[in-house]
């Protein structure tokens, strides 16, 4: 925008006391007052200022899952299910998870399953919290792989193991090893497990060294993880 700016002008005409004779020959005398004239500056506009704001949006990646899967402080609930053999009989297993994690790629696991083991004579039902505590040594984001072991209780409706005239207990331990790998599918943080692992029955002979027959078994199984 173009400025003008005008500085003050001042012209100032003065005629002092100068007398003319008059014209008419009356005697009178013409006598002309000082005039000042002063010329101010135009009023000019006031410069406008104009400010300019920078909005700057942040642009969400869409792929990004609404929870980093291993975040310590993290948490997960996973259902999923799994059957083991051990070459004479298959078992299968239901179960649900909370997942924590304590630190990062290391998480703390409290599982609940109910499990139906195939035997010789009445087959048996049981119910089996387990604690397990699972390190990802590899975390890709989309991939991670995993090793874990645990513990657990099974309380049954028959006893377990039943084989060749031996006879287990209806409560046993549950110690297991294994390990697998978890796949993002999914915006929302939900991710695919599998895994492989060692599933022991027995009851550590509290019944006595001759009620323990015990039971050793290869364990596939697979399931969903949420953000929770």
């Amino acid at each position: 925008m173009f400025q003008r700016s005008t500085n003050a002008v001042c012209v100032a005409a003065v005629v002092a006391g100068v007398a003319l004779p008059a014209l008419a020959g009356d005697g009178r005398e013409l006598t002309l007052t000082p005039v000042v004239v002063s010329l101010q500056p135009e009023a000019t506009e006031a410069p406008v200022t104009t400010t300019t704001t920078t909005v700057t949006e942040a642009k969400l990646d869409a792929s990004a899952p609404a929870v980093e899967f291993g975040k310590t402080g993290s948490r997960w609930i996973g259902i999923g299910a799994g059957a083991a053999s051990n070459g004479d009989f298959t078992d299968v297993n239901l179960y649900g998870r909370y997942e924590y994690f304590i630190a990062k790629d290391i998480e703390l696991i409290g599982e609940l399953g109910i499990w139906n083991y195939q035997q010789e004579g009445k087959d048996a039902t049981g119910f089996n919290p387990a604690l397990v505590l699972r390190y990802h040594f590899y975390n890709g984001e989309k991939w991670t792989w995993f090793v874990d072991g645990g513990i657990g209780f099974l309380f049954s409706t028959d006893p377990v193991n039943r084989t060749d005239g031996d006879e287990g207990s209806s409560f046993n331990f549950t110690p297991r090893a294994g390990g697998g790998f978890t796949r993002a599918i999914g915006e929302e943080g939900a991710r695919l497990e599998v895994g492989m692992r060692w599933a022991h029955v027995s009851n550590a002979r509290i019944s006595g060294n001759n009620d323990n027959p015990g039971r050793d078994s290869l364990m596939l199984y697979a399931g969903l993880i949420f953000p929770f």
